[in-house]
């Protein structure tokens, strides 16, 4: 049968916030969250080996892998059509060689032998379904049950190395059956239960243990998966970002915190840390994404709103004849000061005037032809009033951005950029976080469109960034090269003991050979004086020691695409030709290094 043949109509989905993705059956068998549940719980690390018994698609080993993607995990999965889903969804997520699968039987296999004790940690989540109880689906019958769970975790220890961990989610109700079953071989076992909500009874749990040990039974105060709004901030850490299941709760048979790293070794003494983060650090980035994700939400918003005002914006700014004058108060001054510093370096004129000195005096520095920029968020910045009443007296252009239009700065612009409302991303409400990160956005959007109309090019940019890595970026050769009288040249016909002494005077190690015309024939290198190092050499001419058709370059070449001439060529120094082959100038590898390019 061929592989195609295996394989039904199928959905593409994705767990962990699109970081895996999954092919799956679109009827019947159907991942749920308890694989990723599953993953989170074993305690990994990198470079070791994880058995998934029961794999189906692989869902929790590609979970696992995403978490700990130095690990290796071999899926075993009884059902063809489902084994062939997860090699697929393997190749998919780029695992390759880090995830293999065996179709086979976990419970009547014949070649236990081919795995021995070969894995460091074996997860299952085996079927559960009561007896007498069945899909229609034959897949799903088969992958929901019911099983004998006793020779199931039997088969999982034999392929499990001494005092490796097994790590189980199955259902509440059976947790007595289960324990009986662990207790004979595994020890230091973990029962965490997963509650639906707070105050309802679990239904699924998580047992974990290490086999051969002698290690104390643990019952953990469990992970409460959701709120009457949504998944709680633990289960989301787990369900969207892909963290390991953390330990937040007590020993209920104690009333002891248990450390963050409590999966327990031989005699309860050794600690096998679970690569997560602890928990106060799991809360600041859970904070940091809502944050990112409240203002990303905010600048898609601000893009829609674009239209015929961001026009007449950009129309107001063209036309005038002076500069952008960039006002604002507070965060909001902050802003405007970034946002005059981008249009200043990408060719429109603009500067930044404090609203509070330009009622003492600096109002004189806005003249006619030139367009005012205010940034309040409310609309109502008490400071801006000077300002806005100067450009209404005389006439200058006023650009709002403001949240509200309808606010006393809204009403008495030219244009108005309306922000769409959306919450600050601060817990509070009160920190402008949102709103100063759509203002600037919507700067740089002014600034860069404003570029596009005018036709901003490389070298414009350049000549506003001559410093720093930009600059160094945009050289020409023109820029470095030398010039006139410090250009090596000697006629073809002259005497190599006078093309010597032009060499060494002028320490570029070479000269260029010239016709009657100026036009370049040919290089002398010290390279050439070695080569034709015999005793004739001082009674050769400079046309008879050299080597034609030498490297040149065009004086408006970058200066670091004349560096990489010569890298490649394996020179030191190009001759700058004229449009008729005449050199103007010389640019060296020196004179590259010296200029910061490289």
């Amino acid at each position: 049968m061929t592989r195609q043949a295996l394989v039904p109509i199928c959905s593409e989905d994705a767990l962990l916030n699109g970081r895996v993705r999954l092919r799956q059956p679109e009827g019947g068998y159907r991942v749920a969250i308890d694989s990723v549940l599953l993953a989170a719980a074993v305690p990994v690390r990198p470079g070791e080996r994880v058995a998934d018994i029961g794999t189906g698609t692989g869902a929790a080993a590609l979970c696992l892998l995403a978490r700990v993607p130095e690990s290796r995990v071999t899926g075993v999965e009884l059902q063809p059509v489902l084994a062939e889903h997860a090699r697929i969804n393997g190749f998919l997520n780029g695992h390759g060689a880090r995830f293999t699968l065996v179709t086979t039987d976990i419970l009547h296999r014949a070649d236990s032998a081919d795995f021995g004790h070969a894995f460091d940690h074996v997860m299952s989540n085996p079927p559960f379904a009561a007896a007498g109880t069945s899909s229609p689906d034959p897949v799903r019958a088969v992958a929901h049950g019911p099983i004998d769970i006793k020779a199931w975790i039997a088969a999982c220890l034999d392929v499990l190395r001494p005092h490796g961990t097994i790590t189980l989610i199955y259902r509440a109700n059976a947790l007595d059956h289960l324990l009986a079953i662990l207790a004979k071989t595994v020890g230091g076992i973990e029962v965490i239960p997963l509650w639906p909500r707070a105050g309802q009874p679990a239904r699924r749990l998580i047992v974990r243990g290490r086999k051969g040990s002698r290690g104390p039974a643990i019952l953990h105060a469990g992970l409460v998966l959701h709120t009457a709004t949504g998944y709680t901030v633990e289960a989301e850490n787990i369900l969207r970002h892909g963290h390991a299941l953390g330990e937040t709760g007590k020993r209920l048979c104690t009333g002891e915190t248990p450390p963050p790293d409590s999966f327990f070794r031989e005699g309860n003494t050794e600690r096998a840390r679970m690569p997560e983060m602890p928990e106060i650090e799991q809360d600041d980035i859970v904070a940091a994404r809502r944050v990112l994700e409240a203002e990303a939400a905010a600048l898609t918003a601000l893009a829609a709103t674009l239209g015929s005002d961001f026009g007449a914006a950009l129309d107001l700014i063209t036309a005038a004849s002076g500069r952008v004058v960039v006002s604002g108060m507070g965060k909001s001054g902050h802003v405007a000061r970034k946002i005059a510093a981008t249009l200043a370096s990408t060719g429109t004129p603009a500067f930044f005037v404090h609203p509070a000195e330009a009622s003492h005096g600096d109002l004189g520095m806005i003249a006619r032809g030139d367009v005012v920029m205010a940034l309040s968020n409310s609309g109502e910045t008490g400071e801006l009033s000077d300002l806005v009443a100067y450009t209404r007296r005389f006439a200058a252009g006023l650009i709002a951005i403001t949240r509200r239009r309808d606010s006393s700065l809204g009403q008495s612009a030219t244009v108005t950029l309306v922000l769409p409302t959306v919450a600050e991303a601060c817990p509070l409400g009160l920190a402008p976080t949102t709103s100063t990160t759509m203002m600037l956005a919507l700067g740089d959007a002014i600034a860069v469109a404003l570029l596009a109309r005018r036709g901003f090019s490389a070298d414009d940019f350049h000549l506003f960034h001559p410093g720093g890595t930009l600059g160094q970026k945009l050289l020409k050769v023109s820029d470095i090269m030398h010039r006139g009288d410090d250009v090596p040249l000697v006629p073809a016909t002259l005497p190599m003991t006078e093309t010597i002494l032009v060499i060494t005077r002028q320490s570029l190690g070479c000269a260029g050979v010239v016709d009657a015309d100026g036009v370049l024939l040919g290089v002398i290198t010290d390279g050439d004086l070695r080569r034709h190092m015999t005793p004739d050499l001082f009674t050769r001419t400079a046309g008879a020691v050299m080597t034609s058709t030498p490297k040149g370059v065009r004086a408006n070449m970058l200066a670091d695409e004349a560096l990489r001439l010569m890298n490649d060529n394996k020179i030191t120094s190009l001759f700058v030709l004229a449009d008729d082959h005449r050199p103007v100038g010389l640019v060296h590898v020196h004179d590259c290094l010296r200029a910061g390019v490289a």
